[in-house]
């Protein structure tokens, strides 16, 4: 049995030779029209890729790393001495969160005098306040009793009135010899006392109502009322203008020391330093017990999550990104993409390169999503337009690259024809022609193989 299956396998070579080389004759026949030259001449292996339409999207590419927006020096608005830094750096805080706490006792001493002053200040205030009561009191019962005194000094000019008739009577009767002399001289004295009397009680009302007359209220710029009841009011004012001073002046009083109290309870607050945004702590520069001046820098507090990209574009690109234009921002690292949004491309070109950078607000929700940290690198696209079809072959494809031109070679009948081509942007390992190929041609890759790279009209076969 073995030896059967030796015999089968050596018929088996057998055969197999005999088709070789009858297949190496044909092939080295000369056909007809070829040189001999030719037949010698062994094939150039070659790897080939297809000139083809492709559909791609209008849009613009470029690296970047991500950065914070947002970025805060938190420093001390007033001198103390730390009692405790509440966050090490890499911490996040949220808005108002504790950062840190300053010890003053100068400032809590400040504290306690301007609340003293602030407790005078209401205790002299309502003290005015009750004077000016009592004295609008005490002045209405002033106007009140010279109204009184009028109504008497009315009723003692009626009885003198009535003394005088008597008088008059007691006259004629005199003259008619009806009474004594003596009787009318003592009419006549009681007549004149009552006239002094009258005359020192007009005086004593008119001096008791200095002040509260109607030309003082004019003389005071208060217009004179028509009714009795404002007329009250008007004198009342007007005899307490010297109350109603000091009780402005105790309100003033208490003002100032109402501020004076904010502001020492504001320097009181200061000591508690708080978190103005929510963000991540970058960097810390005191420690407990150290002593710290105005204005000296405690912490560094960046935004974490407000990120933004900064690419650079070629100048033809920059020409059409406007702010708010969205991007897809593909971040090496992290699980996925976001959106960003343009907010602004550079006035001006950089002076090596060329290009314009354009500045990319990161979605937060983005940033949040993926977790992303400032210094990642990333891959942003801004679509600029609609898709749009155009011819592309495969950069390795290209011979040679002068500016906008190129060469290639193509394969027609197992020979090599180069061509000279018009070269468009690169699009990742593909490249757009312009002018020179048509779709469906095929092209040799990596024309450079061989000493001194492939020639035109080289004869060549296609390898896999």
């Amino acid at each position: 049995m073995h030896k059967k299956n030796v015999r089968d396998r050596l018929i088996l070579s057998l055969v197999l030779s005999s088709a070789i080389s009858s297949a190496l004759i044909v092939s080295c026949t000369p056909a007809k029209g070829e040189s001999a030259e030719r037949v010698s001449t062994a094939p150039l292996g070659v790897k080939t890729c297809i000139a083809e339409y492709r559909t791609i999207p209008e849009e613009v590419s470029g690296f970047g790393s991500l950065s914070f927006l947002k970025k805060v020096d938190i420093t001390s608005s007033q001198e103390g001495t730390i009692k405790s830094i509440e966050r090490r750096e890499g911490s996040p805080v949220r808005s108002g969160m504790i950062l840190a706490v300053l010890e003053n006792p100068q400032i809590e001493l400040a504290v306690g005098r301007a609340r003293n002053a602030y407790d005078q200040a209401v205790a002299a205030l309502e003290l005015a306040r009750a004077r000016l009561l009592e004295g609008e009191f005490q002045s209405e019962a002033k106007i009140l009793d010279l109204e009184k005194t009028e109504a008497e000094l009315a009723q003692a000019r009626r009885e003198y009135q009535e003394q005088e008739r008597k008088l008059r009577d007691q006259e004629a009767l005199f003259a008619a010899g009806g009474v004594t002399e003596e009787s009318i001289r003592s009419a006549r004295f009681a007549l004149d006392a009552s006239r002094e009397r009258l005359r020192l009680q007009e005086q004593d009302l008119a001096i008791r109502w200095v002040g509260l007359r109607v030309q003082d209220l004019e003389n005071s710029g208060i217009a004179v009322p028509k009714t009795p009841e404002a007329l009250l009011k008007a004198r009342i004012a007007l005899a307490t203008t010297t109350l109603r001073a000091e009780l402005r002046a105790a309100e003033a009083r208490l003002d100032a020391a109402q501020k004076e109290l904010e502001s020492a309870l504001l320097a009181q607050k200061e000591l508690t330093i708080l978190s103005p945004m929510a963000g991540q702590i970058a960097a810390r520069y005191m420690e407990i017990g150290e002593r710290v001046k105005r204005d000296d820098k405690l912490l560094t507090l960046m935004d974490t999550q407000s990120l933004y990209a900064t690419i650079p574009v070629r100048e033809r690109d920059a020409q059409r990104i406007l702010p708010g234009m969205v991007a897809r921002l593909d971040v090496d690292g992290a699980a996925g993409s976001c959106t960003a949004q343009v907010d602004l491309v550079a006035p001006t070109a950089d002076n090596q390169s060329f290009t314009f950078l354009v500045r990319l607000l990161v979605d937060p929700q983005g940033v949040q999503k993926l977790r992303l940290k400032p210094g990642m690198f990333a891959r942003a696209t801004i679509k600029l337009g609609s898709e749009r079809k155009i011819l592309l072959i495969d950069e390795i494809a290209l011979a040679d690259k002068q500016g906008d031109r190129g060469r290639v070679f193509l394969i027609q009948r197992n020979q090599a024809a180069e061509r000279t081509v018009k070269l468009g942007d690169l699009y990742g390992s593909s490249r757009e022609i312009l002018e020179g190929l048509e779709a469906g041609q095929v092209l040799v890759q990596k024309p450079d193989i061989g000493p001194g790279g492939l020639k035109d009209g080289a004869y060549v076969e296609i390898v896999q």
